[in-house]
């Protein structure tokens, strides 16, 4: 059984029932994925992400800058909180005051997204696209998701940008592969407008929900080849990379 995002429900089920799980174990998925246990997981890499620290909401303190502020755990931006006054925060600490929270600084700029295959040993990077966030009337969450678009960041993105890009991939991958990670993951990249520069600011451990839809658009153009869903499976089933 394949499922779109292991959970240890889901493993524990399929274990009663004789069904053999093809997702990577769901305790990895969640430590990589969350937003507490992320920041401890990445150790060295943390120096991809954003100015950050962890706190207790509690213990979060108002500077006069707006910040993001998230929970361990979220699904779409859900968990994200773009806070913009101290009367904001109160709110905050009043309802979860003993909740951890992860407070990075905000960087104003364009999400990139891309989803990427381990395979073996082997780090397969994906198309590098836009990631649609907050688009009224889709949504009223600042930074939910509700679609990509697959050109627009090879017209934005210079060669240097671009291996850069490359490079945050091909690292978060290399850590995966020792954790003995298998197939698709997704990172999302924040593009500083005023400089350019590129954060991490998201892992997805599973299969991005893109997936399907930029896998058609990889057969429609080529009729050929490996899809980025096609990789994902073969790598799952432990077939071998000859690429």
């Amino acid at each position: 059984i394949l499922v779109f995002k292991n959970t240890p429900l889901l493993a524990k089920n399929c274990a009663q029932t004789g069904y053999i799980m093809l997702n990577p174990s769901a305790k990895l998925a969640s430590t990589v994925e969350e937003k507490i246990t992320q920041v401890e997981w990445l150790g060295e890499l943390k120096k991809f992400l954003p100015l950050h620290e962890i706190k207790i909401a509690k213990n979060v303190s108002w500077s006069g800058e707006k910040f993001i502020l998230q929970f361990n755990r979220a699904h779409t931006g859900s968990g994200t909180i773009l806070i913009e006054s101290e009367n904001q925060l109160k709110e905050i600490q009043k309802n979860f005051p003993e909740r951890p929270v992860r407070v990075t600084k905000y960087i104003d700029g364009l999400m990139l997204t891309s989803n990427n295959v381990v395979w073996g040993k082997k780090v397969l990077c994906g198309n590098i696209n836009l990631q649609i966030t907050g688009m009224k009337p889709f949504t009223d969450r600042p930074f939910a998701t509700v679609g990509n678009d697959w050109g627009y960041a090879h017209k934005i993105l210079n060669a240097k940008q671009k291996k850069g890009y490359e490079k945050i991939a091909k690292a978060i991958g290399g850590k995966l592969v020792k954790n003995n990670w298998r197939g698709l993951f997704g990172i999302d990249v924040l593009l500083e407008k005023a400089t350019g520069k590129l954060y991490l600011v998201e892992i997805n451990a599973r299969q991005p929900a893109s997936t399907s839809f930029e896998s058609k658009l990889q057969w429609k153009k080529n009729k050929t080849g490996l899809t980025i869903f096609a990789a994902h499976l073969l790598a799952l089933v432990g077939e071998k990379n000859i690429n």
